[in-house]
């Protein structure tokens, strides 16, 4: 869903910087929550991302996981327009304040 309307809008929603996610969206724009958080966060790490949206539901799983948490940042989410309006802030600030996983 992200990369359609990277697509569809003008600019980079990223910067050109690494970013992951993951969860299911439903027509509504709510993400919904996935197996295996750990290991997508693993292999995003791997790939160079330094920002993974995660579905507020997968939260207390995905920081319990065993990532780097110096090199991987997570960003909470429970709809498509939050995860929009966490990459339009991370793009022009990435030490900007955004929703976060906690356990």
């Amino acid at each position: 869903a992200l990369s359609l309307y990277d697509l569809l809008t003008p600019g980079s929603l990223t910067g050109g910087r690494v970013i992951a996610g993951s969860g299911e969206i439903n027509a509504a724009g709510v993400v919904g929550p996935i197996g295996g958080i750990g290991q997508k966060l693993v292999g995003a790490q791997a790939d160079g991302a330094r920002l993974f949206l995660v579905a507020q539901e997968n939260c207390a799983e995905a920081v319990r996981s065993h990532y780097d948490k110096k090199k991987l940042r997570l960003v909470k989410v429970h709809t498509l327009r939050d995860a929009i309006d966490a990459l339009n802030t991370w793009r022009k600030n990435p030490d900007a304040a955004l929703p976060r996983c906690t356990k």
